[in-house]
Parts: structure tokens; sequence; C-alpha cells
């Protein structure tokens, strides 16, 4: 199927989409390039935005780029184009986390379109869970739609959940001993709603051990 060049507008509504993803401390941590006349978009890791102290092998700048990636190919699909990502295209550019090309979709569509309603409305709460669980069938659609993009998702159970807890639990203590680490987390705080960083307008009054104990039932809780 022959290219396309990309509209301006286009890649404009592409990548606000994109953007809305989800990322640590909300540093958005991405940088997205799209050439003159060309049907490709790049994404790039901004190493600006890095957290050398609390994800020094960037494990969680390249999770954030990942779903901003993923936004991108439902915000294609939505707009009837056809994503096609190519990972860590350049070797020498580690950088360079992927290129997404983008053509005209055929006939049957992209099923990733039926997700885009949900791109913007998608957001952080740091409040405690519900103890209401979530349903078996939700679990099973969420466990397929893993599959889809290659990955197996696993849904701890009682003791695995209590194991993590535990974890984060010594990692905030050393987290809190740590001078430097509480330097990075102030740099991203925002007051009010940010666009940003995260705004203390969405951090609770309890303090966060008490938010990630709340509640005990082994099951998946949804949030509220």
């Amino acid at each position: 199927m022959p290219t396309t060049p990309l509209t301006r507008p286009l890649v404009t509504s592409l990548i606000e989409d994109a953007v809305t993803a989800p990322s640590m401390h909300n540093a958005q941590p991405w940088r997205f390039v799209h050439r003159t006349g060309g049907d490709t978009i790049e994404l790039y890791g901004d190493p600006s935005r890095e957290m050398p102290r609390e994800d020094p092998d960037h494990r969680g700048l390249h999770l954030g780029c990942g779903a901003a990636l993923f936004n991108l190919r439902v915000a294609a699909a939505h707009h009837g184009r056809h994503a096609v990502p190519r990972l860590l295209p350049a070797p020498d550019d580690p950088w360079r986390l992927a290129e997404v090309k983008l053509t005209p979709a055929g006939a049957e569509g992209d099923e990733l379109a039926v997700l885009h309603p949900a791109v913007r409305e998608r957001h952080t709460s740091r409040f405690p869970f519900t103890e209401q669980e979530v349903p078996s069938e939700i679990l099973a659609e969420l466990r397929a739609a893993a599959a889809l993009e290659g990955c197996r998702l696993v849904v701890p159970g009682a003791w695995h959940t209590d194991t993590v807890l535990n974890l984060v639990h010594t990692s905030e203590l050393f987290e809190a001993a740590d001078e430097a680490v509480r330097a990075e987390v102030a740099t991203w705080m925002r007051g009010g709603a940010a666009d940003e960083g995260v705004g203390t307008e969405g951090i609770p009054d309890r303090h966060p051990r008490e938010t990630l104990t709340a509640g005990t039932s082994a099951p998946p809780r949804a949030a509220p």
C-alpha cells in the first residue's frame, strides 16, 4: 500500500493523544519527531527528564514511553491509520526508542480504535482502593488484551500481594532516609493541577503507607 504523508493537524492530534499516557511522577520523559512530508513519527526518550536516584536503569522511563507509544497507536487507529512500530531502530542511539510508520488502514480497520475514548479519560488515583472485587470476566478480558500485545498478565494472590506490599514498605523506608531521593521527588511536585509533575491536589492526606495497605482482601480490587 502506498504511503501517504501525514498532515500537520493529524500529527498534532496524534501526539496530543500520545502524551496523555502515564509516566513516573508525571515527568513525561518522551519526545516525538515528525519530519515534514514523511509517514513516520519517531519516539525518543528524554534524558533531561530522567530520575537517576529513583529510576537509575531507566525502567520507569521506558514504561512511560511504552505507554505513550501505545496511545499513539490507538490514536492512529481512531484516525483510520495503521501504525507499524519498529522498536530500537538505531542501535547506536539508545534514546531513539521507536519509529512508527503510519499507513491508511485496510477495509477491516483496526480494533485498537475502540479504545480511543478512554485515552483522555485515563487518570491516576493515589487514593485507597475499594474492597470491591474486579469481576472475573473483566480479568479474562484484560488477560486476552495483554496476550494480543505479546504479554502475559498475572493477577497476584494474597501471598503475592502481601510480599509486594512488604517490599514497597521497605523501599519507602530507604527512600525516606535518602536525601537525594527526597529532593528528586520534590522536583516533580507542583502546586494545584499540574500539566507535568504531580499536582498536590491529587495526593490524599493519608500517609502513602496507609494508602497502600488499605484493605486486605486477596482478589484484585477496583479503583474508585
